[in-house]
């Protein structure tokens, strides 16, 4: 098949996952602690892009690679959270977001102030002794390889959560008021306005429910509040990545079909497949984005899911 080369340059590197770690001169008191299933140094070359296009073509970015190491232990591995975890929680460091907030747009909220290469070793360390001590209360998440997902992610449906009278209140007074197009809950701290306001979509029949926060670390409290209750057994909690990683996964299924029949000589099928060159770059672009993103479990494992589905189906197109 013509343009093997092509198709070879879009099958992306897999290793084994590693814990890696950077500075820069830009803000030098600063390490990026990340982690890969790419090689190391692709990564760190697209953060040098990142950076550089974040803060302009004036200022000369440069970084330094401090650090890597397989973030493997057994048949499980971990992933950058836990060490980040160890710094903040056990050696009190302070990230980008707390520091200096106004930079995190430009680096990312994995930048530590005034951590050392000691400091992520020792934090390993700590991980390690966490996942070999027969202790079955673990301070970390590990994840199988084999499997590349948590086994504990996914609540069950299985709580009887019920409405409290004020809850019940504020259910009735919104079926009451249906025919209103905009409706605002007012409620103090703890009342339970995610459950109240999932429990308003059930009663009013809603099919689909769009939870829309400023703030990605809420994603996490919406799910359990889905995924616990028996009442909302009918409901399936769904993020923004699941589209974004299902449409790259639909448009490579595209560009495979079109490759099994694709004629040169052809020149409306010449049209289509200088169509699909100029949109793999921008596919790729905003698919692995997402590895630079705070991922929650689920969507990591989503994200490798895909990632090594497309692979696959791109080998298969090759041999």
């Amino acid at each position: 098949m013509s343009n093997i080369n092509f198709i070879e340059n879009l099958i992306l590197v897999r290793n084994e996952p590693h814990i890696y770690a950077f500075s820069t001169n830009t803000i030098p008191n600063y390490l990026k602690i990340g982690d890969t299933f790419r090689p190391v140094d692709v990564r760190i070359e697209e953060w040098n892009k990142k950076i550089s296009e974040a803060l302009g073509s004036d200022v000369s970015v440069k970084l330094t690679k401090e650090y890597t190491q397989a973030a493997v232990i057994e048949d499980a591995y971990f992933r950058d959270y836990a060490v980040h975890k160890f710094l903040e929680e056990t050696l009190k460091k302070k990230s980008i977001v707390d520091t200096e907030p106004e930079l995190v747009s430009m680096y990312s909220r994995e930048f530590f102030e005034n951590v050392t290469v000691d400091d992520v070793e020792a934090a390993i360390a700590d991980i390690r002794d966490d996942y070999q001590n027969e202790n079955p209360e673990k301070n970390y998440t590990y994840y199988k390889l084999a499997e590349k997902k948590p086994s504990n992610f996914h609540w069950n449906h299985d709580q009887p959560w019920k409405l409290r009278p004020n809850q019940e209140a504020v259910v009735s007074n919104f079926l009451s008021k249906q025919d209103k197009k905009e409706l605002l809950m007012y409620a103090v701290m703890r009342f339970g306005k995610s459950f109240t306001a999932m429990y308003c979509a059930l009663e009013s029949h809603a099919k689909k429910v769009l939870i829309v926060s400023a703030k990605a670390d809420v994603a996490t409290e919406w799910k359990a509040t889905v995924e616990k209750p028996i009442c909302f057994k009918d409901y399936c909690f769904l993020v923004d990545t699941d589209f974004v990683m299902d449409s790259y996964e639909a448009f490579y299924d595209s560009y495979i079909d079109f490759m099994k029949s694709y004629d040169s000589a052809d020149l409306t099928m010449l049209a289509k497949y200088t169509e699909f060159l100029s949109n793999t770059a921008e596919m790729d672009k905003k698919f692995a984005k997402w590895e630079s993103e705070d991922l929650n479990d689920k969507e990591t494992a989503y994200y490798l899911e895909v990632q090594t589905r497309v692979n696959k189906k791109l080998l298969d197109v090759v041999s």
